[in-house]
């Protein structure tokens, strides 16, 4: 594949993906990639956070104080909660945006290959290539 040939691949495949984030109701989908950044730069946030706490855990370890080795102990929960819901919800995230973007490519292609009667003038082309039927 020559420089030409890729890139008029990637024009097309651009004009054609491209009509995935136009129009009307994309804006659930910007919405939706908008979320997925805010969950990613929470799981920073937390994972930032998980750093702290192993050094004040075992910085309240290596004191003794029972006090401090409590607290962070009772910190370990909602961190861990907090670090698992943030999970669950990027795969969410991520799952739907690759389901909407598969049934609207489906659609896309049905009604492509249904508008003029594509599908019937296969037919009629005279090569030695198989119908995909």
């Amino acid at each position: 594949m020559t420089e030409d040939d890729s890139h008029r691949a990637w024009s097309r495949f651009w004009e054609s993906a491209s009509g995935y984030w136009r129009g009307p109701a994309t804006w659930r989908v910007w919405l939706l990639c908008a979320c997925l950044v805010v969950v990613v730069v929470m799981q920073l946030y937390v994972q930032f956070r998980f750093n702290y706490w192993n050094r004040d855990f075992f910085d309240a370890l290596e004191s003794r104080d029972s006090f401090r080795l409590k607290r962070e102990a009772l910190l370990l929960i909602p961190l861990c909660c907090v670090s698992v819901a943030l999970a669950v919800a990027s795969v969410w995230g991520r799952m739907t945006v690759q389901r909407n973007w598969r049934q609207w490519l489906s659609k896309k292609v049905i009604e492509y290959w249904l508008d003029n009667d594509r599908y019937a003038r296969l037919a009629a082309v005279q090569s030695e290539q198989q119908i995909p039927e």
